[in-house]
């Protein structure tokens, strides 16, 4: 890792390229590894990191949409999450 040495002056971004998509719901850049949230009648978007799942496990791709919201959802590993953990 870099480590800027005492009185470094150090630029952080704060502009990004959105990417060339319609302006509307969520769009998942899987290159850049951001999530794009574009809200309803609103002009502008909320830019959120992603995490990368294990390796060898491609992400797939497509068009979806959300069916059903549940407040606060439990989850449980599956087994086979629970044997790699081991």
């Amino acid at each position: 890792p870099v480590q800027p040495k005492p009185g470094t002056q150090v630029l952080i971004p704060s502009q990004v390229l959105l990417p060339d998509v319609p302006r509307e719901g969520i769009v998942v850049n899987l290159a850049e590894l951001r999530l794009y949230y574009f809200p309803p009648g609103e002009n502008q978007v909320q830019v959120y990191p992603l995490g990368i799942g294990q390796l060898g496990l491609d992400t797939p791709e497509m068009t979806t949409r959300v069916g059903q919201k549940i407040p606060n959802p439990t989850w449980t590993p599956t087994a086979g999450i629970r044997a790699r953990s081991l």
